[in-house]
Order: C-alpha cells, then sequence, then structure tokens
C-alpha cells in the first residue's frame, strides 16, 4: 500500500471508531435511549418539563430538543466534570472551527472543503470524531491545492471572525458557570446552534477594520496565534479547576478526561451518558490532531527543521492542549506558504 493509501485507511477507520465510540455505546448503555425519549415527552426523569415548540414545526423542534436534552445533561448538573470536559472539547474545536474557515475559503479548496458551517454543524450535532477524520481526508487528498491563496477580503477578515468564533461560544458555556436556570441554559443552548451562518457578519466587519487601516499584515497567522492562545488559556483553566477547585466535588484528571462506562447509571444516566459520548469524541480527535499536525510540521526541508517543529508541535499538545498544538502546526504551515517553501513537499 502507498502512504497515501494507509492514511487514507487510518482516517477512516477512526471515523468508524468514533461512531461506534460516541453513538453505538450511547445506544449500548441506553442513554441515547432516554434522550430519545425525553426530547419526545418534553418531559425529564426528574419531572422537570422541556419546552416543546420553538418553531411550530415539529421536524426542526424535535432535532432541537434532542440536543437541548444532551447538552442539558452536561450543562445542568451540580457535577463539575462534565462542563470541565466540555469546555475542553470547545477550546480544541475552537482551532478546528478556524481552520475549516481558512481552508474552505482558498481559491483552489476541494468543493466539500467549502461549507464551514455544514462542518460545524456535523461535528456539533453528530460529534467531532465522526467528521473530522473524513474532513482531514478530504483536505490531504487535494494535495497542493491546499496551499492556494485565499481572496484578499476573506483573508482580512479573518481574525475578527476568529473572535466571533471565539464569542460565538458564551452562549453555550456562560449561563451554567453564571448557575442560571434551566430555561436561560436552553435558551443558551439554541443561540450556540445558530452562530454558524453569521460568519458573514464577523466578515463584514473585519472587512470594515481592514479598509480603516487596522488590519494585520498577516491575518491568517494572526488568526491561529489567536485561536491557539484562548485554546490553550481554556485548557490551563480546565485544569487549575481540576487540581484547585472545592474539594468536595472530588475532581481529578481521571474523573473528567478518562471515560468510566460503568458510571453511566441511574439515576445519572443523562449526564454520564453525555459526558462518556464527549470524552470519546475528544480522544479520537486528539488522535486525528496528532496526525494531521505530524503532516504538517514534517514537510520542512532539513531534519533540523522538521524535529524542531514537530516537537513543538507535540510539546504544546501534551501541556497545552489538542487545540493549541493543532494551531501551532497550522500556523507552521502558513509561515511556509508565506516563504514559498511548502511546495517542496507533494503531499500537501
Amino acid at each position: 500500500m502507498t502512504y497515501l493509501q494507509v492514511q487514507k485507511s487510518i482516517l477512516i477507520g477512526l471515523s468508524v471508531l468514533g461512531f461506534y465510540l460516541v453513538w453505538g455505546v450511547m445506544y449500548q448503555n441506553g442513554s441515547f435511549d432516554l434522550m430519545i425519549r425525553t426530547a419526545w415527552t418534553a418531559t425529564y426523569e426528574d419531572g422537570r418539563y422541556l419546552r416543546k415548540s420553538y418553531t411550530g414545526i415539529f421536524a426542526l423542534d424535535f432535532p432541537v430538543r434532542v440536543l437541548v436534552v444532551f447538552f442539558d445533561g452536561l450543562l445542568g448538573t451540580n457535577d463539575p466534570a462534565p462542563y470541565l470536559m466540555l469546555v475542553e472539547l470547545v477550546a480544541t474545536l475552537l482551532v478546528i472551527n478556524v481552520m475549516t474557515l481558512v481552508e474552505g475559503s482558498r481559491g483552489k479548496a476541494s468543493k466539500a472543503l467549502r461549507f464551514p458551517a455544514l462542518w460545524q454543524y456535523g461535528w456539533n450535532c453528530a460529534g467531532v470524531a465522526v467528521f473530522l477524520p473524513v474532513w482531514v481526508l478530504l483536505y490531504l487528498g487535494q494535495g497542493l491545492a491546499g496551499t492556494s491563496g485565499l481572496p484578499l477580503n476573506v483573508s482580512t477578515a479573518l481574525p475578527t471572525t476568529t473572535l466571533w468564533l471565539m464569542a460565538s461560544t458564551t452562549p453555550l458555556l456562560v449561563p451554567a458557570l453564571l448557575e442560571a436556570t434551566p430555561a436561560q441554559i436552553h435558551i443558551g443552548i439554541i443561540c450556540f446552534f445558530l452562530t454558524p451562518p453569521l460568519y458573514a457578519i464577523a466578515q463584514s466587519i473585519g472587512r470594515s477594520i481592514n479598509a480603516a487601516g487596522a488590519g494585520s499584515k498577516k491575518p491568517i497567522e494572526l488568526s491561529y496565534k489567536l485561536a491557539g492562545i484562548v485554546s490553550a488559556m481554556l485548557h490551563y483553566l480546565v485544569l487549575y479547576r481540576i487540581f484547585c477547585g472545592e474539594e468536595k466535588y472530588g475532581l481529578s484528571l481521571g474523573s473528567v478526561y478518562l471515560p468510566s462506562p460503568s458510571a453511566v447509571q441511574p439515576p445519572v444516566l443523562l449526564t454520564e451518558g453525555a459526558l462518556l459520548f464527549i470524552q470519546y469524541d475528544y480522544h479520537v480527535t486528539g488522535v486525528v490532531i496528532v496526525l494531521l499536525g505530524v503532516q504538517l510540521t514534517s514537510v520542512r526541508a532539513g531534519a533540523s527543521g522538521w524535529l524542531n517543529q514537530i516537537g513543538v508541535f507535540g510539546f504544546l499538545f501534551v501541556v497545552a492542549g489538542p487545540g493549541a498544538g493543532l494551531a501551532y502546526a497550522l500556523f507552521c504551515k502558513e509561515r511556509r506558504i508565506g516563504e514559498g517553501t511548502l511546495g517542496q513537499n507533494k503531499r500537501l
């Protein structure tokens, strides 16, 4: 088998594995059935009621209720572990979403990559572990098209769009942090899922800023720096909460990061099932990021340059989180495009 065939097989295998770990396991442990039943009846097992209608159209309202029930399991509990795991996953997704926005805007990008909002909906609704391997497979398969330029009006707006991506997570994360009511948390969840189509507004603002002379000369690199720094900060906040939080919760690295299938039992079936889902989601995503990061940092001419870049990527991945590691790898790629050296490797 050729290198590309091996790469393709691994990524397809990871997508299948991701689907099984997030959806197959959820079905097996009963949390999927309970989630659907709760969304259908609009009543939780503890007697709480779920709003039935948001649009008046059942085909839209029911999927919304399913999403609300799932995320309520992570955000509507007194146990901080599910919330912290969600913050960690969102921190990683921040960089992934900037990446999909950049790569989908390239002049010669594959048609399948040109819809970043749809990809974002894919992993927001069905799991990063399912869709990210497919996206990476398409991205790597397009070869040197992944080094083509971006339209000037898109590239100059990227830092502003990155800030928008950061702000768009606040409806999901902030209400629970402020101990809002369940109804307010549910509204925040819905608002979060309405944000991807609003990229155009952020890009318009970014173009206005650039027209006023305040734009960056290297907007793509700046965007990855911003995303990487914020991702690392969120990662460290999670670690701080684990090690310095109140002892009564008994938080540990294991309780937040390590999947525990045996914990998925009533009366916390929804919460533990959702936590197990995003834990598996996070770890499969991490494996995909390692594969992509090694690919992006192993294309520099000269052994010393390769070792330096892949070493920094590995260090940041472990110490600052997968999002920060990926941001560095993508930053290196953009810098090499600017230097005109990326074309030396025909796999990208």
